[in-house]
């Protein structure tokens, strides 16, 4: 029946298989794969989505999971482009310099950073990383430790999924557990906005304008200047707890499509997405070359 229905349209069989052969090998190059990990799902794709939207020629599949099934998606070349929230380690480098036979090329997309919150009744106005990380992780526990009025300190529990969270984690806590006799937030709200009604409560989250709640100056050590978060010093990476998000392409991913997706990223119109999704925009110095 099918070869009847080609005779009558005049097309040869052996000619239509590979008509055929050929529009699914077109439809398959003009699905683009990316890996990304858990914290960057929401900013994925929210980017794919916006991007589709003007190129509707291409879909852009995203798989989200840790970082390390990003990278190895990569070394085996199962998706050209991944995304993460940090800078790959000489490790990991040299383990997709082993299986890709060069380094994957690397591009800035966005900075994210995270804020630490207080009441505005509270008087400490900066902590140290070390303050931080002693406060988070229960060794201190009375706010006059660190400058404060005599009583005790209550943080209230985290997001550990999130970005930002991920973020503090790994560069104000190193990587520790955020204290475990935490207080909970009531039922429907953020911690942030607990320590709004708490003189005693302090908890991390996105920087926003909240009442009764203000984000603290932070430095790294005590010799350092405090640098207060907004928007500014955190796209600059001027405030400390800050880092990159970064776009790794293997050799797969070299193609003009594949390539035209990380330069898009890094517009006005990719900075915007990336804004939108809570994160932040690099300087216009930094969105040219590697």
């Amino acid at each position: 029946m099918m070869e009847s229905h080609m005779r009558n349209l005049n097309i040869k069989p052996c000619f239509a298989i590979v008509l055929a052969l050929g529009l699914c090998a077109s439809a398959r190059a003009q699905t683009l794969n990316i890996q990304l990990t858990d914290s960057l799902a929401g900013v994925g794709k929210r980017l794919s989505r916006a991007y589709m939207e003007g190129h509707p020629g291409l879909k852009i599949q995203t798989t989200a999971g840790s970082l390390e099934a990003a990278l190895d998606a990569l070394d085996r070349k199962e998706a050209p482009i991944i995304l993460l929230p940090r800078a790959i380690r000489y490790k990991e480098a040299r383990a997709c310099q082993e299986a890709l036979g060069k380094r994957p090329d690397e591009y800035k997309i966005g900075v994210e950073g995270v804020a630490v919150y207080v009441n505005t009744a509270n008087p400490v106005k900066a902590l140290t990383y070390e303050e931080l990380e002693a406060v988070f992780t229960g060794k201190y526990t009375n706010w006059k430790l660190v400058g404060g009025d005599d009583g005790a300190v209550n943080v209230y529990s985290q997001n550990t999924n999130a970005a930002w969270a991920e973020l503090f984690r790994d560069e104000v806590l190193n990587g520790k557990p955020v204290v475990v006799s935490q207080v909970t937030a009531p039922a429907g709200a953020e911690p942030t906005q607990a320590v709004a009604s708490d003189n005693q409560g302090i908890a991390i989250g996105p920087l926003a304008k909240l009442q009764g709640a203000r984000p603290l100056e932070v430095k790294r050590v005590v010799s350092s200047t405090p640098v207060e978060p907004n928007q500014e010093n955190i796209s600059n990476r001027i405030y400390p707890i800050t880092r990159y998000l970064y776009a790794y392409v293997g050799p797969l991913g070299t193609e003009p499509r594949m390539t035209a997706f990380v330069e898009w990223i890094r517009s006005e119109a990719g900075q915007q997405v990336i804004q939108q999704a809570g994160f932040y925009p690099l300087p216009a110095k930094l969105r040219s070359g590697r």
